[in-house]
């Protein structure tokens, strides 16, 4: 199971962060650069920046605030609204955004989306659809900061947007929006069985339970909420405790690493150990450049003794190692690292390198 992502937003009008319900009643939650660098620090794993009037407005964007942010932060950027055509991306990228939410322009133009993808790599290109429910049932889509009706089917447009080349879909349900009694989850689920690419499911985002939800049963691979974060109401350390209490693998804050005690060859030993039964997989080792490795990507690296040389379990194979924690032991000389195993751990095709006993070695 990929690792879920945690994504606060910041909808910015006038240079300063706002929420609402439902698109509607905006009141101020802080300055933008400040809570940019706040998030990074307490483990968000991205951050969307939406400049939510700049295409009713018909502006460019706050390129020096932008900028600004991203000195401020190491994680993902995405900055959205006001964007019109090529230009408009490349300035932004170089000002320090790393994807670009396109939605009133793509929807003006749908070519925008290929011609981007193809330009700056699809990875860079998130299709963001604001969504309302019809009365019929089914999803409209809305553009301008969704004052805008499209009389566009919101599933029939987030396919169209895959196929054009969107990297990832940004999804906003306009009903749930800023209520805080949880996601929609039938629209998120909808939208996540008809496309292949990543939806980040946005929208209604109140307690650790609503995450929960979307990631079970929405089946998304991201949730972006705004007010919950802005005052406090859930703190994004206690949010991934409890998600990955619940199975749901996230990525952790990573604090500085432990004095841990290597051997003359720099090396410690790491006894793998399946998260969900407790069973143990192998015993691998690992220097401080694998582990470092292990904990930025949130998949298990070792170093090979008889190679000199990093590896990743499951490069060759598959069967990787997504990580769910790293403890060390009383004595700091041996990892105990607890992981989501896929296919099995060993090279002989067993499930675990333990599957003889010492027994059955004289026989």
């Amino acid at each position: 199971m990929l690792t879920r992502r945690i994504i606060p937003c910041l909808d910015v009008k006038n240079g300063r962060v706002v929420k609402g319900v439902n698109f509607m009643g905006l009141r101020d939650a802080g300055d933008p650069a400040d809570l940019a660098e706040f998030y990074c620090r307490e483990g968000a794993d991205e951050l969307v920046f939406l400049d939510i009037t700049a295409s009713c407005e018909s502006r460019p964007l706050f390129y020096e605030l932008i900028s600004k942010i991203a000195g401020r932060i190491m994680i993902p950027f995405t900055i959205g609204g006001g964007i019109g055509d090529l230009q408009d991306i490349r300035h932004l990228l170089n000002a320090g955004a790393d994807k670009v939410s396109l939605n009133t322009a793509a929807l003006a133009g749908p070519e925008l989306i290929s011609r981007a993808a193809e330009v700056f790599g699809s990875q860079c290109v998130v299709c963001a659809i604001d969504a309302q429910r019809k009365d019929d049932g089914t999803w409209e889509v809305f553009t301008h900061g969704g004052t805008r009706p499209t009389g566009r089917d919101a599933l029939e447009w987030a396919r169209t947007a895959a196929k054009m080349g969107a990297g990832e879909i940004l999804l906003t349900s306009m009903d749930a929006d800023g209520t805080r009694k949880g996601f929609d989850i039938d629209l998120t689920r909808r939208i996540t069985d008809a496309v292949k690419i990543p939806v980040i499911a946005s929208g209604g985002g109140g307690r650790p339970e609503d995450f929960l939800d979307v990631f079970r049963n929405g089946r998304a691979d991201a949730a972006l909420a705004a007010s919950v974060f802005h005052y406090g109401d859930i703190a994004l350390p206690d949010l991934k405790r409890f998600l990955n209490e619940n199975q749901i693998p996230v990525r952790m804050l990573r604090m500085p690493l432990p004095e841990l005690k290597y051997d003359a060859a720099g090396l410690i030993p790491a006894i793998v150990q399946e998260n969900a039964t407790g069973e143990v997989l192998m015993m691998a080792y690992m220097n401080r450049q694998s582990l470092e490795i292990s904990l930025k990507e949130g998949r298990t690296c070792f170093f090979s003794r008889s190679r000199r040389t990093l590896w990743r379990k499951g490069e060759t194979s598959g069967n990787i190692q997504e990580i769910r924690e790293i403890r060390y032991d009383c004595d700091a000389d041996t990892l105990l690292v607890l992981v989501d195993q896929s296919g099995p751990a060993c090279h002989t095709g067993e499930r675990s390198c333990f599957y003889r006993s010492v027994e059955s070695m004289g026989e």
